[in-house]
């Protein structure tokens, strides 16, 4: 089965054995399976998580205060203490063609992530084209260009999902690039460059 085509299926797998007992050398296990088509759609933008800046003075994005993270308003709060709090509410959107039910979401429990209304969403069913809201927070403390990619992983009746979150710091990374094998034998290697101006 490909599961190129939506529909219940059902068989048998058969399995070969080397028993010297023809009636155990042969075993059949019976299967069902019901293919539906569809996903959970994350809103562009909505899992990423900038870090533009490796202190608070310099980071752009510190635009929010304590009090406004405690009443739920979505950004970026940077504490006196230099610890940074993003707070995204991430819309997903169901597009399958039944209703789906949420199991669990969950991030790794050694992340710095937390989901703020996991409990609410548990048993919540979506009809096809219906969408709901997952609160995440993100804490970190000093980020030195941080770029790392966490899952959060939502279980539903029908499978399970696993939606990347991405931090970023938004710097331009700069490296050197070696111009010639003889660089390495201390003969040294150079790069001259020319500009031409106009009328010269």
């Amino acid at each position: 089965i490909k599961g190129k085509d939506e529909g219940v299926y059902s068989g048998n797998v058969i399995i070969l054995t080397n028993d010297t007992n023809p009636a155990q050398a042969r075993v059949e296990v019976a299967y069902k399976v019901n293919i539906i088509h569809g996903s959970l759609k994350v809103h562009g933008g909505f899992n990423n998580f900038p870090l533009l800046g490796w202190r608070k003075q310099s980071d752009p994005s510190c635009v929010r205060t304590q009090a406004s993270l405690t009443s739920g308003a979505t950004g970026t709060s940077c504490l006196e203490d230099g610890h940074r709090h993003i707070f995204h509410k991430i819309p997903v959107t169901s597009e399958f063609k039944v209703s789906v039910r949420i199991a669990k979401i969950s991030v790794p429990s050694n992340s710095r992530f937390e989901i703020k209304n996991g409990g609410e969403l548990v048993d919540l069913v979506l009809s096809p084209g219906e969408n709901t809201t997952v609160n995440v927070l993100y804490s970190t403390l000093e980020a030195r260009g941080e770029l790392s990619t966490t899952y959060m992983r939502v279980e539903t009746n029908i499978s399970t999902i696993d939606i990347p979150l991405n931090v970023y710091h938004g710097q331009l990374n700069v490296s050197w690039a070696v111009l010639g094998d003889k660089s390495y034998d201390g003969e040294g290697t150079s790069l001259k460059t020319e500009t031409e101006k106009n009328g010269d």
